[in-house]
């Protein structure tokens, strides 16, 4: 019986190599070509329910949106309504990023970054033409609590996004510009409250009247000082 050669030990630790990172390569393509999808299918997302609602907007829209079969949504998202929570947070999240490097960026007094921070959301809202308003608030009075996790994202959307306003409001009345008769956190509340409303009214009457009127009653007279 012939003899089998053995192969030389780096022969085989060699190949033993080769395979493992020519699996562990493809799965990182796989795996990057999968973010890839979701981070799509999600940008997506925020244009459909800008546009058409929680309930005007189909998982199949999103899908012809990204040129995605219509069985793989499942691959990446449990639900409709999972898709739309993970959505909520990816959005927020841009949205804190961009004023947290406003923030930290600006010269400007606390309660003129206040006023900057508004101003730029009018300016974003103008070039939309006054058609979407903000996704979260724009979500909370079609759905409201009727979607748990769609809840929980914009309750969190919601915090997070007061807490900043909370923090310029508290600086602002150190520095003896805004009132100092009403805790911070209740004023940026009521910044919230109404600037959302303010939207609504902007997609009512196509003009961002309502938002400059934020800026020019609420924050210059009722909260200044």
């Amino acid at each position: 019986m012939p003899k089998i050669a053995k192969q030389p030990v780096w022969q085989v630790s060699w190949q033993l190599t080769f395979k493992t990172t020519g699996r562990t390569l493809l799965d990182m393509k796989n795996s990057a070509k999968a973010q890839d999808t979701r981070s799509a299918l999600i940008e997506a997302g925020i244009e459909q329910l800008s546009n058409y609602g929680y309930h005007g907007t189909g998982i199949k829209q999103i899908l012809d949106a990204v040129n995605v079969p219509k069985g793989s949504f499942y691959n990446y998202f449990p639900s409709k309504e999972a898709f739309v929570a993970d959505l909520l947070t990816h959005y927020i999240q841009s949205h804190l990023d961009e004023q947290d490097a406003f923030t930290a960026n600006s010269r400007a007094s606390p309660l003129n970054t206040l006023r900057q921070l508004f101003q730029k959301g009018i300016e974003r809202y103008e070039a939309q033409g006054c058609q979407q308003g903000c996704l979260i608030g724009c979500l909370a009075a079609e759905i409201g609590s009727t979607k748990g996790l769609c809840q929980n994202a914009m309750k969190a959307a919601a915090h997070a996004w007061e807490e900043r306003i909370t923090t310029l409001i508290e600086q602002a009345q150190q520095q003896g510009e805004v009132r100092q008769d009403l805790p911070a956190a209740a004023l940026a509340r009521l910044v919230w409250s109404c600037w959302e409303g303010a939207l609504l009214r902007m997609k009512l009457e196509g003009k961002v009247d309502p938002l400059q009127d934020v800026i020019d009653h609420f924050i210059d007279r009722l909260l200044a000082v």
